[in-house]
């Protein structure tokens, strides 16, 4: 390109003293003539100084285009080099983005064929007679751990920061899928680093911060968009990543409108997301709260609902609003921690949803004890520890639409 450049320019500029030149000799030969018809000394001395005068001017033309020409030059050479630098930077971050994800996918094979191992010894010592019930029911409820010195008005800061600059880093955890051996989405979260150099992974937000969380949710669809995106560019399955969103974001009319503006215009990258909602607030949204839904939903994203306190008859109704999956507490689904008697047991609600079409995740997995009693209540996605911590995208920070 730079080389067509140059000539193009330089062609011009060789026209243009050829011309200049052509009309010195042109002058040169009339003088010539003038001299032999009418042998006048005068005559021919003001045409031979027309000619030099005319040569002159040509060099001086065929230097100032030449010098113009080299500029010219110089600036596409400039605008070259930045071009290259930026392809070489986008090459990189695909890599990178890729990488972490290989990375992730062979860490989840061998887990899972840790977790395989597991099974199949529980399985010769017990006969193949799992009794998952007994199981689940003698161990205590899981403990949630607390976390010690963290700075909440730190992270608050950080993270206003970041959502004003409108520059947020992603992290991302695996949804396992132990039949594939390999992961079949990802949870988003935001990650910040403190200034204390302490990393946090914020996932959904509570309500009583004074954060602007529906610019925070549109912000983090667009950049897991973005980042899916990079991954199918580097080669890399369709993996969807889904999106923790609220009220907010269908109450704020500006950022729905956003981020309805921006998934329309990718198609492709809206069949990669997934936005986490609650189910109450999917089963009881209200009027406006669902018109605010539909327009989500015309993009052509799908839902994931987060956790369940109906009954297995009203899970269609959760299909019906394009509910692709039902995220449920692994302890829920083992029946630790039933709300009310009247609850449908997990398993019930395992074969409501299969029925329906919904796929149920089984979240915060913590041990190998609780993953094997999942498999055999049929639960083939999994998502928490057990597997894979939350972990850091390396894709750098970018400024997101």
């Amino acid at each position: 390109m730079k080389s067509l450049c140059r000539k193009s320019y330089r062609g011009r500029c060789s026209d243009d003293g050829a011309a200049v030149g052509l009309l010195a000799a042109g002058l040169v030969m009339v003088s010539t003539s003038a001299n032999a018809a009418e042998g006048t000394v005068s005559t021919a001395a003001l045409l031979g100084g027309g000619a030099l005068f005319a040569s002159l001017l040509a060099l001086a033309f065929a230097l100032a285009a030449h010098l113009r020409a080299k500029r010219v030059a110089d600036q596409f050479e400039t605008l070259l080099r930045s071009v290259d630098h930026a392809l070489r930077q986008v090459a990189s971050t695909s890599n990178s983005s890729a990488g972490t994800i290989a990375e992730m996918q062979e860490t989840i094979r061998g887990e899972i064929e840790t977790l395989s191992l597991r099974v199949a010894g529980r399985d010769e010592r017990d006969g193949n007679t799992p009794n998952v019930v007994s199981i689940a029911a003698v161990r205590p409820p899981s403990v949630e751990p607390t976390e010690t010195g963290r700075d909440d008005r730190a992270i608050e800061l950080a993270l206003s920061h970041a959502v004003a600059e409108e520059r947020i880093e992603l992290s991302l955890q695996p949804i396992v899928s132990v039949g594939a051996n390999a992961a079949a989405g990802f949870d988003a979260f935001v990650l910040l680093q403190l200034e204390n150099g302490e990393v946090v992974n914020i996932g959904r937000i509570a309500e009583t911060t004074d954060l602007p969380r529906a610019r925070l949710e549109r912000l983090l669809i667009s950049r897991a968009a973005e980042a899916a995106r990079r991954l199918l560019g580097a080669g890399g399955e369709a993996t969807p990543l889904h999106c923790p969103i609220s009220e907010s974001l269908f109450q704020d009319r500006d950022e729905l409108r956003l981020t309805v503006e921006f998934l329309a215009l990718h198609p492709p990258l809206a069949r990669l997301v997934v936005l986490s909602v609650p189910s109450g607030m999917l089963t009881d949204a209200a009027t406006p709260l669902r018109e605010a839904l539909d327009e989500l939903l015309e993009t052509g994203v799908t839902l994931a609902a987060e956790g369940w306190d109906g009954t297995t008859k009203a899970l269609p109704a959760l299909r019906a609003l394009q509910v692709g999956h039902l995220k449920l507490d692994a302890d829920r689904l083992l029946d630790r921690t039933k709300k009310r008697r009247r609850d449908p047991a997990g398993l019930d609600i395992i074969n409501a949803a299969a029925e329906c079409g919904i796929q149920v995740i089984a979240t915060r997995v913590s041990n190998d004890e609780d993953a094997v009693n999942l498999l055999d209540l049929g639960i083939d996605l999994m998502i928490g520890d057990r597997f894979s911590q939350p972990r850091r995208l390396r894709s750098g920070m970018g400024r997101v639409a």
